[in-house]
């Protein structure tokens, strides 16, 4: 089940819906709202000292996501496409 905070008004999650990474950019997408996929690589990938995959991998995550978080009534939206897109997680 998804719960709205009723202080910051980020989502949060009675159970986890991914394992490891793909559950890492979710939660990170739920608690900050207009984060960019920079911001999403930087934060999942940047203590790696080789500097991690390719930074389209987070867009292969998010579409591979998209299908299961919509039969949780979830949707990952994005203001935009290309480099300077914003993206927040929305009940729907």
């Amino acid at each position: 089940m998804v719960t709205r905070c009723i202080h910051c008004g980020s989502l949060t999650f009675d159970r986890p819906l991914f394992v490891n990474t793909k559950q890492r950019i979710l939660e990170y997408i739920a608690k900050h709202p207009g984060c960019t996929i920079s911001d999403i690589f930087h934060r999942i990938y940047g203590h790696r000292e080789n500097g991690g995959p390719d930074i389209h991998v987070i867009n292969v995550f998010i579409s591979q996501m998209r299908p299961i978080l919509k039969d949780e009534g979830l949707a990952i939206r994005a203001s935009t496409r290309g480099i300077y897109a914003t993206y927040k997680l929305e009940l729907t």
